[in-house]
């Protein structure tokens, strides 16, 4: 199997073939992300593109395009890899989404309950106003941490 590693310090990407071997714990001083080429390719086609950076802590995904029924398998596989590679502090910027569906918020509530189980926390802001009125439609600011992000707001 052939993955992409993220090197999010030094910004650079090395392809690796990926043995069944435990990954050792990655120091904080150099975080790696491995994820497989065939999810980047899909997520891709999909209409949903993701981009990686850090925020002191926190793994902070920068979403662009849509987050509805056909990328949301892939996001959600995307978010597995994440949750594997030890990141449990994310901050997802939706300012990037131009839609979401139903579909879309169960995978942003599932990562919620995910990292909660491990200790840690997902938090969601900048919506756009139509992201925004899909969230306050399903109540979604009760079941997700939306960061400083007031979502009642304007």
């Amino acid at each position: 199997m052939t993955t992409t590693q993220y090197d999010l310090k030094r910004g650079g990407i090395v392809q690796k073939t990926s043995l069944a071997v435990p990954v050792p714990e990655i120091p904080v001083s150099n975080p790696v992300i491995n994820l497989e080429q065939r999810l980047i390719a899909k997520l891709r086609r999909s209409g949903l593109m993701i981009g990686l950076s850090f925020e002191g802590d926190w793994l902070k995904l920068t979403l662009f395009g849509v987050i509805t029924r056909g990328a949301t398998s892939s996001f959600k596989e995307f978010s597995s890899q994440i949750f594997e590679s030890g990141y449990f502090l994310i901050k997802v910027d939706l300012s990037g989404v131009e839609r979401i569906d139903g579909n879309g918020l169960a995978v942003l509530i599932w990562m919620t309950t995910q990292a909660s189980q491990r200790s840690g926390q997902v938090s969601v802001y900048n919506p756009k106003t139509e992201v925004r009125n899909v969230m306050l439609a399903a109540r979604a600011q009760f079941m997700l941490d939306l960061g400083d992000y007031n979502l009642a707001a304007s």
